[in-house]
């Protein structure tokens, strides 16, 4: 009873007043008698209040020297951590670009004793693996010119299976940025493989390293298998001897297979190759494979509408 005569006499507001604050200021009539602990009504309070910090009021000795050193213990192996994975990242690109450019040395054996075999020199052939440096549009001019077709349609026939490198350009030029003379040096080497190698180090950041290490691997390989091939199909002098003269189809196919990744490219390759084939008889030479590409173009374009 007593009780709640004594917080009806208190009351909220009564007790704000005793702080000095009302309405969340300070009550100037009142704040000398409420810092004294008496409410203006006379009701003498008392009142304790107590904060409690985290802190230590006085931090132990040697607390700030023991803070720093693990920041700096956690920052030294955070450095550690990031130069081992780039280490890492490395020596993987590295070791991938290798691999890469050892698959291409059989292909460069092949194109030099096929370019021999097409009445092409030893430093014609060097030279084409030098400037051309595309495989598949490599072996396309040497075949045609090789079978006894024009100089035209072997370079129109290399120009349209380097129609897909036009499109790699698109997306390396917008992964690696290349400026100035830096843009013709990348479109030499905007190849399969360098493409592939750099899309794949996207996400890791290293796409310019991929790119450029896949480049001189291939590239030395490709020219050096291109010398060993040529030297090789010069002194066997005819290659059919030693089964080279299938070299160019094996290639191709070796090259298109992995790329028929559905029914519906396997169907139009062999469309498109029964097309050149039915031609053989009644066209120029090098004329049927630009009249099977330009079917299966067809085709693709018409399925996409």
């Amino acid at each position: 009873m007593w009780a709640g005569r004594w917080a009806g006499r208190i009351g909220p507001q009564s007790l704000a007043a005793a702080l000095g604050v009302v309405g969340g200021r300070p009550d100037a009539g009142d704040s000398r008698r409420a810092s004294r602990g008496v409410h203006p009504s006379g009701v003498r309070l008392s009142f304790e209040l107590k904060v409690h910090d985290a802190r230590p009021a006085h931090p132990a000795p040697g607390a700030a020297d023991q803070t720093g050193m693990l920041r700096q213990a956690f920052v030294g192996k955070y450095h550690q951590m990031s130069v081992v994975a780039e280490i890492a990242a490395r020596r993987r690109i590295r070791n991938r670009a290798l691999a890469v450019g050892a698959s291409v040395v059989p292909f460069g054996l092949s194109f030099g004793a096929t370019s021999v075999e097409a009445h092409f020199s030893v430093v014609q052939t060097c030279l084409l693996s030098l400037v051309l440096f595309s495989g598949a549009s490599q072996f396309a001019l040497v075949s045609v010119v090789g079978a006894g077709g024009s100089v035209v349609s072997g370079v129109s026939t290399a120009l349209l299976l380097g129609v897909r490198n036009a499109l790699y350009a698109t997306r390396i030029a917008a992964t690696l940025k290349p400026r100035g003379w830096r843009r013709a040096v990348t479109a030499q080497f905007t190849i399969d493989e360098t493409t592939a190698m750099a899309i794949a180090e996207e996400d890791s950041g290293h796409a310019r390293e991929a790119f450029w290490v896949t480049a001189v691997a291939v590239f030395a390989l490709w020219n050096i298998a291109t010398l060993i091939g040529a030297l090789a199909g010069n002194a066997l002098g005819s290659p059919a001897v030693a089964g080279l003269d299938a070299a160019a189809p094996a290639a191709f196919t070796a090259l298109l297979a992995p790329r028929l990744t559905t029914w519906r490219l396997r169907a139009l390759a062999l469309s498109a190759a029964g097309l050149a084939l039915l031609c053989v008889s009644f066209v120029p030479v090098g004329a049927p494979i630009l009249i099977g590409a330009a079917t299966v173009f067809a085709m693709l374009s018409v399925r996409d509408r």
